[in-house]
Protein backbone atom coordinates (compact mmCIF):
# COMPACT_ATOMS: atom_id res chain seq x y z
CA UNK A 1 0.00 0.00 0.00
CA UNK A 2 0.78 3.65 -0.70
CA UNK A 3 -0.75 5.07 2.51
CA UNK A 4 -1.03 3.40 5.92
CA UNK A 5 -2.92 5.29 9.02
CA UNK A 6 -1.94 4.71 12.56
CA UNK A 7 -4.05 2.66 14.70
CA UNK A 8 -5.45 5.71 16.70
CA UNK A 9 -6.44 7.58 13.55
CA UNK A 10 -3.95 10.65 14.35
CA UNK A 11 -1.70 10.78 11.41
CA UNK A 12 -1.41 8.78 7.82
CA UNK A 13 1.91 7.04 6.90
CA UNK A 14 2.58 7.78 3.09
CA UNK A 15 5.22 7.34 -0.15
CA UNK A 16 6.11 10.66 -1.06
CA UNK A 17 9.10 13.21 -2.18
CA UNK A 18 9.02 16.72 -0.82
CA UNK A 19 10.71 18.65 -3.74
CA UNK A 20 14.24 18.57 -1.93
CA UNK A 21 13.89 14.82 -2.06
CA UNK A 22 15.36 12.93 -5.01
CA UNK A 23 13.32 9.56 -4.72
CA UNK A 24 10.13 8.74 -2.67
CA UNK A 25 9.84 8.14 1.15
CA UNK A 26 8.05 7.78 4.04
CA UNK A 27 6.06 10.80 5.40
CA UNK A 28 3.86 11.11 8.46
CA UNK A 29 0.64 13.03 7.41
CA UNK A 30 -0.62 14.26 11.18
CA UNK A 31 -4.43 14.38 11.44
CA UNK A 32 -6.60 16.22 11.08
CA UNK A 33 -3.90 18.52 11.33
CA UNK A 34 0.03 19.43 11.47
CA UNK A 35 3.02 19.47 9.78
CA UNK A 36 4.33 16.59 7.37
CA UNK A 37 7.47 14.78 8.56
CA UNK A 38 9.67 12.96 6.53
CA UNK A 39 10.39 9.53 8.21
CA UNK A 40 12.99 8.17 5.91
CA UNK A 41 15.84 10.70 3.99
CA UNK A 42 18.38 9.13 2.11
CA UNK A 43 19.18 8.04 -1.42
CA UNK A 44 16.93 4.45 -1.34
CA UNK A 45 13.56 5.05 -2.95
CA UNK A 46 10.42 3.67 -1.06
CA UNK A 47 7.87 1.46 -2.51
CA UNK A 48 4.95 0.88 0.29
CA UNK A 49 4.54 1.44 3.88
CA UNK A 50 2.31 -0.89 5.95
CA UNK A 51 2.01 -0.83 10.25
CA UNK A 52 1.63 -3.20 12.63
CA UNK A 53 -1.51 -3.75 14.56
CA UNK A 54 -0.04 -2.27 17.38
CA UNK A 55 1.63 0.52 16.00
CA UNK A 56 5.16 0.28 16.82
CA UNK A 57 6.75 -0.75 13.55
CA UNK A 58 6.29 -0.48 10.07
CA UNK A 59 7.10 -2.19 7.10
CA UNK A 60 8.43 -1.06 4.15
CA UNK A 61 10.55 -1.67 1.03
CA UNK A 62 13.35 0.49 -0.38
CA UNK A 63 13.81 0.09 -3.78
CA UNK A 64 17.89 0.51 -4.58
CA UNK A 65 19.73 -0.10 -8.20
CA UNK A 66 23.24 -0.96 -8.46
CA UNK A 67 24.59 0.30 -12.21
CA UNK A 68 28.21 -0.19 -13.60
CA UNK A 69 28.98 1.33 -16.64
CA UNK A 70 30.37 -0.22 -19.87
CA UNK A 71 32.17 -0.05 -23.01
CA UNK A 72 31.20 -1.97 -26.01
CA UNK A 73 30.90 -1.03 -29.78
CA UNK A 74 27.11 -1.10 -30.31
CA UNK A 75 27.83 -3.81 -33.07
CA UNK A 76 30.10 -6.79 -33.49
CA UNK A 77 31.21 -9.63 -31.23
CA UNK A 78 33.68 -7.84 -28.82
CA UNK A 79 32.61 -8.68 -25.60
CA UNK A 80 31.99 -5.26 -23.09
CA UNK A 81 34.50 -4.20 -20.42
CA UNK A 82 33.03 -2.94 -17.05
CA UNK A 83 34.74 0.43 -16.56
CA UNK A 84 33.22 1.10 -13.04
CA UNK A 85 31.60 -0.64 -9.78
CA UNK A 86 29.81 1.98 -7.93
CA UNK A 87 26.18 1.35 -6.18
CA UNK A 88 24.32 3.92 -9.04
CA UNK A 89 27.62 4.90 -11.86
CA UNK A 90 25.38 5.98 -14.73
CA UNK A 91 21.98 4.95 -13.44
CA UNK A 92 21.41 8.91 -13.95
CA UNK A 93 23.34 9.35 -17.41
CA UNK A 94 26.35 8.89 -19.22
CA UNK A 95 28.19 10.70 -22.01
CA UNK A 96 31.18 10.03 -24.41
CA UNK A 97 34.23 12.82 -25.31
CA UNK A 98 35.31 13.29 -28.53
CA UNK A 99 38.88 11.72 -27.16
CA UNK A 100 37.03 8.73 -24.89
CA UNK A 101 36.54 10.17 -22.10
CA UNK A 102 33.24 9.08 -19.89
CA UNK A 103 30.89 11.22 -17.86
CA UNK A 104 28.72 9.72 -15.63
CA UNK A 105 26.07 10.13 -12.76
CA UNK A 106 27.17 9.06 -9.18
CA UNK A 107 26.91 9.10 -5.96
CA UNK A 108 30.16 7.94 -4.93
CA UNK A 109 30.70 11.62 -3.19
CA UNK A 110 27.00 10.82 -1.09
CA UNK A 111 24.70 13.09 -3.28
CA UNK A 112 24.80 12.24 -7.11
CA UNK A 113 27.30 14.21 -8.82
CA UNK A 114 28.71 14.50 -12.29
CA UNK A 115 32.02 12.62 -12.52
CA UNK A 116 34.19 11.74 -15.43
CA UNK A 117 36.85 9.08 -16.31
CA UNK A 118 39.49 7.97 -19.06
CA UNK A 119 38.45 5.59 -21.69
CA UNK A 120 40.12 2.71 -19.60
CA UNK A 121 38.08 3.24 -16.37
CA UNK A 122 40.81 5.17 -14.18
CA UNK A 123 41.62 8.87 -13.70
CA UNK A 124 37.99 9.05 -11.92
CA UNK A 125 37.19 12.95 -11.40
CA UNK A 126 34.30 14.70 -9.87
CA UNK A 127 33.63 17.92 -11.40
CA UNK A 128 30.63 19.09 -9.63
CA UNK A 129 30.04 19.63 -6.07
CA UNK A 130 26.54 21.74 -5.26
CA UNK A 131 25.22 18.86 -3.54
CA UNK A 132 22.15 19.18 -5.78
CA UNK A 133 20.69 15.72 -7.71
CA UNK A 134 22.94 16.45 -10.97
CA UNK A 135 22.32 13.75 -13.64
CA UNK A 136 22.02 13.63 -18.00
CA UNK A 137 25.53 14.98 -18.57
CA UNK A 138 26.46 15.38 -22.42
CA UNK A 139 29.82 16.95 -23.52
CA UNK A 140 30.64 19.37 -26.30
CA UNK A 141 31.24 18.88 -29.62
CA UNK A 142 34.87 19.52 -28.42
CA UNK A 143 34.79 17.94 -25.25
CA UNK A 144 36.22 20.99 -23.32
CA UNK A 145 32.45 21.21 -21.80
CA UNK A 146 29.37 19.46 -19.56
CA UNK A 147 25.41 20.54 -19.62
CA UNK A 148 23.60 18.54 -17.23
CA UNK A 149 20.57 18.58 -15.25
CA UNK A 150 20.54 19.87 -11.73
CA UNK A 151 17.78 19.44 -9.49
CA UNK A 152 17.32 21.15 -5.79
CA UNK A 153 14.67 22.16 -4.05
CA UNK A 154 13.53 24.82 -6.02
CA UNK A 155 13.28 23.03 -9.79
CA UNK A 156 15.42 21.59 -12.49
CA UNK A 157 18.45 24.11 -13.55
CA UNK A 158 20.48 23.24 -16.79
CA UNK A 159 23.61 23.85 -16.09
CA UNK A 160 27.07 23.75 -17.88
CA UNK A 161 30.46 23.16 -16.82
CA UNK A 162 33.81 22.84 -17.69
CA UNK A 163 35.11 19.06 -18.08
CA UNK A 164 37.54 20.08 -15.58
CA UNK A 165 34.82 20.75 -13.14
CA UNK A 166 35.47 24.89 -13.72
CA UNK A 167 33.43 27.59 -14.76
CA UNK A 168 30.15 26.30 -13.94
CA UNK A 169 26.85 28.54 -14.53
CA UNK A 170 23.25 27.75 -15.38
CA UNK A 171 21.88 27.62 -19.16
CA UNK A 172 17.97 27.80 -18.15
CA UNK A 173 16.34 27.35 -14.90
CA UNK A 174 12.57 25.65 -14.87
CA UNK A 175 10.30 22.70 -13.56
CA UNK A 176 11.54 19.25 -14.97
CA UNK A 177 14.20 19.79 -17.45
CA UNK A 178 15.31 16.93 -19.45
CA UNK A 179 18.21 15.16 -20.75
CA UNK A 180 20.19 17.59 -23.03
CA UNK A 181 21.80 17.87 -26.32
CA UNK A 182 24.26 19.86 -28.36
CA UNK A 183 24.42 21.18 -31.54
CA UNK A 184 27.44 19.71 -33.99
CA UNK A 185 28.67 23.70 -33.66
CA UNK A 186 28.54 23.52 -30.27
CA UNK A 187 26.48 26.97 -30.22
CA UNK A 188 23.23 25.92 -28.74
CA UNK A 189 21.95 23.04 -26.22
CA UNK A 190 18.53 21.62 -26.61
CA UNK A 191 15.88 20.40 -23.83
CA UNK A 192 12.49 19.36 -23.33
CA UNK A 193 10.48 20.78 -20.58
CA UNK A 194 6.58 19.94 -20.13
CA UNK A 195 4.91 20.42 -23.09
CA UNK A 196 7.66 21.68 -25.28
CA UNK A 197 11.13 21.31 -26.42
CA UNK A 198 13.56 24.29 -26.15
CA UNK A 199 16.92 25.29 -27.00
CA UNK A 200 19.08 27.87 -25.52
CA UNK A 201 22.70 29.53 -26.42
CA UNK A 202 25.96 28.13 -24.63
CA UNK A 203 27.10 31.69 -24.52
CA UNK A 204 23.84 32.58 -23.07
CA UNK A 205 20.72 34.26 -23.95
CA UNK A 206 16.86 33.79 -23.67
CA UNK A 207 15.45 30.04 -23.53
CA UNK A 208 13.80 29.84 -27.57
CA UNK A 209 10.59 27.28 -27.51
CA UNK A 210 11.43 25.16 -30.77
CA UNK A 211 7.90 22.65 -30.36
CA UNK A 212 4.89 23.03 -28.38
CA UNK A 213 4.12 19.24 -27.41
CA UNK A 214 5.76 16.88 -25.32
CA UNK A 215 9.33 16.26 -26.99
CA UNK A 216 11.85 14.91 -24.27
CA UNK A 217 15.29 13.07 -24.41
CA UNK A 218 16.72 15.68 -28.07
CA UNK A 219 19.65 14.54 -29.88
CA UNK A 220 20.79 16.32 -32.61
CA UNK A 221 21.84 14.89 -35.94
CA UNK A 222 25.83 14.96 -37.05
CA UNK A 223 24.88 17.24 -39.88
CA UNK A 224 22.80 19.41 -37.02
CA UNK A 225 19.40 19.71 -39.61
CA UNK A 226 17.40 16.99 -37.30
CA UNK A 227 16.06 16.29 -33.99
CA UNK A 228 15.70 13.07 -32.55
CA UNK A 229 12.91 12.89 -29.97
CA UNK A 230 10.70 10.69 -27.99
CA UNK A 231 7.01 13.18 -28.67
CA UNK A 232 3.50 12.89 -28.14
CA UNK A 233 1.94 15.82 -30.29
CA UNK A 234 -1.19 15.70 -28.43
CA UNK A 235 -2.79 14.79 -25.01
CA UNK A 236 -3.37 10.89 -24.60
CA UNK A 237 -1.29 10.07 -27.80
CA UNK A 238 0.90 7.38 -27.15
CA UNK A 239 4.65 8.24 -27.26
CA UNK A 240 6.62 7.94 -30.60
CA UNK A 241 10.37 8.75 -32.05
CA UNK A 242 9.83 11.61 -34.26
CA UNK A 243 11.96 13.64 -36.29
CA UNK A 244 11.57 17.40 -35.80
CA UNK A 245 13.15 20.04 -38.17
CA UNK A 246 15.96 21.83 -36.25
CA UNK A 247 15.54 25.38 -37.43
CA UNK A 248 11.43 25.15 -37.73
CA UNK A 249 10.52 22.40 -35.21
CA UNK A 250 7.92 20.60 -37.39
CA UNK A 251 7.74 16.88 -37.52
CA UNK A 252 9.33 15.88 -40.68
CA UNK A 253 9.09 12.21 -39.89
CA UNK A 254 7.50 9.70 -37.05
CA UNK A 255 8.22 6.14 -36.21
CA UNK A 256 5.90 4.12 -34.08
CA UNK A 257 7.89 3.20 -30.28
CA UNK A 258 7.14 0.03 -28.99
CA UNK A 259 8.39 1.14 -25.59
CA UNK A 260 8.99 4.31 -23.89
CA UNK A 261 10.41 4.56 -20.10
CA UNK A 262 12.49 7.18 -18.13
CA UNK A 263 15.60 5.31 -19.05
CA UNK A 264 14.50 5.35 -22.84
CA UNK A 265 17.63 7.28 -25.01
CA UNK A 266 17.99 8.14 -28.62
CA UNK A 267 21.45 8.27 -29.97
CA UNK A 268 22.22 8.67 -34.35
CA UNK A 269 24.69 6.78 -36.19
CA UNK A 270 27.56 8.20 -37.93
CA UNK A 271 25.98 8.64 -41.41
CA UNK A 272 22.40 9.97 -39.49
CA UNK A 273 20.34 7.08 -41.52
CA UNK A 274 19.32 5.48 -38.61
CA UNK A 275 18.78 5.79 -35.04
CA UNK A 276 19.79 3.88 -31.53
CA UNK A 277 17.57 3.82 -28.89
CA UNK A 278 17.58 1.11 -25.88
CA UNK A 279 13.69 1.92 -25.96
CA UNK A 280 13.16 -1.81 -27.63
CA UNK A 281 10.30 -3.86 -28.12
CA UNK A 282 9.81 -5.66 -24.93
CA UNK A 283 13.46 -5.55 -24.14
CA UNK A 284 15.42 -3.42 -21.77
CA UNK A 285 18.73 -5.00 -21.93
CA UNK A 286 20.13 -4.18 -25.70
CA UNK A 287 20.48 -1.27 -27.94
CA UNK A 288 18.29 -1.34 -31.28
CA UNK A 289 18.83 0.11 -34.42
CA UNK A 290 15.84 1.88 -35.88
CA UNK A 291 16.49 2.17 -39.74
CA UNK A 292 14.98 5.49 -41.13
CA UNK A 293 13.70 4.44 -44.25
CA UNK A 294 11.02 2.17 -42.53
CA UNK A 295 12.48 -1.68 -42.32
CA UNK A 296 12.71 -3.28 -39.12
CA UNK A 297 14.22 -2.60 -35.94
CA UNK A 298 17.55 -4.72 -35.39
CA UNK A 299 18.69 -5.70 -32.37
CA UNK A 300 22.64 -4.43 -32.01
CA UNK A 301 23.92 -5.94 -28.81
CA UNK A 302 23.46 -9.15 -27.24
CA UNK A 303 22.61 -8.79 -23.03
CA UNK A 304 20.76 -11.32 -21.43
CA UNK A 305 20.28 -10.35 -18.18
CA UNK A 306 21.00 -6.60 -17.40
CA UNK A 307 18.77 -3.32 -18.13
CA UNK A 308 20.95 -0.87 -20.36
CA UNK A 309 19.66 2.88 -18.32
CA UNK A 310 21.54 5.19 -20.18
CA UNK A 311 24.22 4.91 -23.10
CA UNK A 312 26.09 7.56 -25.87
CA UNK A 313 27.67 6.31 -28.43
CA UNK A 314 31.20 8.29 -29.95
Amino acid sequence: AQASWLPDGSGLLVIARSPEQHEAQVWLLPYPEGKPRSITNDLSEYRIVSLTKDGHSLLTIAYDAWSDVWSKPPEGSERPKKLTSGQSDGLRGVALAPDGRVAFASIESGTREIWTMNADGGGNTQVTFDDSENRYPVFSPDGKSIAYVSITGSGANLRLVGADGTNGRALAEGVLIDSPGFTPDGRWVFFGRPGSLMRVAVDGGAVAELARFDAVRPAVSHDGKSIACFCAERAGDPWSICILSSEGGSVVKKVSAPAFTSYSLLRWSEDDRMLYTNAGPSDRANLWAVPLDGSAWRRATDFDERILFHFDLE
